[in-house]
């Protein structure tokens, strides 16, 4: 059993934190685009820290802004962090506020770490994470996600492209997060939200508050994974 969780909340999904009532906060910095702060709370007796916001590096953040979270996960001494994003949907499959959880990736950042990652993805805690979402009668795909630095969201050719070389769902994080918590020796798994589907024949404009909109969506079903997370690592 692990004894400390954290959770980085991706856009939209902040609200997750009003489930952890026992929530004290420990840090807060109201600068860039997302305001980040950190709260230590208790669940079924393990410590979980949860992490409001994230910089990214279309706002011109450096890498250990862009790590900030994994960095003080490492302080806390956490074992297990749940890393969350909003993202673009590319797979057929999908619904807009659907889960995925992710065992593969795509990284077109171009973001150098100093870190050497290990294996990204561990297939035990992946084939638990499945068993716990249908045990739970939760909707939860597993896919490919692929990051980009954004900030523009994606345009027909690059929708194309992106269904081409096998990616499920797109967004502008986690990656960098993934790759350094792993270098770091911390367990890891990773949840998108689909807040939009992209489709090359439908140019449909999707919006930061569209994004944030379909993310509150999913967050009931979220929160209810993440618990079955914690009680059962």
């Amino acid at each position: 059993m692990n004894n400390k969780f954290g959770i980085i909340l991706g856009t939209g999904l902040d609200g997750i934190v009003k489930s952890f009532e026992n929530r004290k906060l420990i840090y807060e910095n109201k600068k860039g685009v997302h305001k980040k702060r950190i709260y230590e709370s208790e669940l079924k007796g393990r410590k979980v820290f949860l992490f409001q916001g994230r910089s990214h590096y279309y706002e011109g953040a450096g890498i250990e802004q862009i790590l900030f979270n994994v960095i003080k996960s490492k302080e806390f001494g956490i074992d297990f962090l749940i890393i969350t994003n909003a993202a673009g949907g590319l797979n057929d499959n999908f619904n807009v506020s659907d889960l995925m959880l992710l065992d593969n990736i795509i990284d077109i950042t171009g973001i150098k770490l100093k870190y050497r990652p290990k294996a990204l993805f561990d297939k035990s805690v992946i084939e638990k994470i499945i068993h716990l979402a249908k045990r739970s009668k939760i909707k939860l795909h597993k896919g490919t996600y692929c990051a980009t630095t954004g900030p523009m969201y994606e345009t027909k050719q690059e929708i194309i492209f992106l269904r081409k070389i096998g990616a499920d769902a797109v967004g502008m994080s986690t990656v960098p997060e993934l790759k350094a918590a792993s270098a770091t020796g911390i367990t890891t798994a990773a949840i998108s939200c689909i807040t939009n589907i992209l489709k090359p024949e439908t140019q449909i404009t999707t919006t930061h508050n569209d994004v944030i909109e379909q993310s509150k969506k999913a967050q009931p079903v979220l929160y209810e994974l993440i618990l079955s997370i914690i009680e059962n690592f």
